[in-house]
């Protein structure tokens, strides 16, 4: 029997890289990230524009640390949404919690 075209093999852990610059998390990662790190599910980033300025945290909580900033009309690519938190990244790397009532999609 020969093998697929293409096969991903496990060959030891994920180099750790700081949570606010890499779009993934145990559960999801950016689709970017596919073939590179191991996540149940990957992500198509969906773009938004800060409607204002905003702190990214590093929790879904608004005692949470900030870990970025996000200025008014800044792109952030949601990467997932639940409850009142986005999740997500910025082009240049920032990745965090943003409250998603500051979000609105870019068309």
């Amino acid at each position: 029997m020969t093998a697929p075209p293409q096969s991903f093999m496990l060959c030891g852990p994920t180099a750790k890289k700081a949570h606010a610059t890499l779009p993934a998390r145990g559960d999801l990662a950016h689709i970017g990230l596919a073939g590179i790190i191991f996540a149940p599910y990957y992500a198509i980033p969906m773009p938004h524009r800060a409607r204002k300025g905003s702190t990214i945290s590093v929790a879904a909580d608004p005692e949470a640390a900030a870990c970025g900033q996000l200025a008014a009309s800044d792109v952030f690519d949601v990467l997932d949404i639940a409850g009142d938190w986005a999740w997500g990244g910025t082009p240049c790397g920032q990745t965090g919690y943003v409250p998603a009532a500051l979000l609105e999609p870019l068309s």
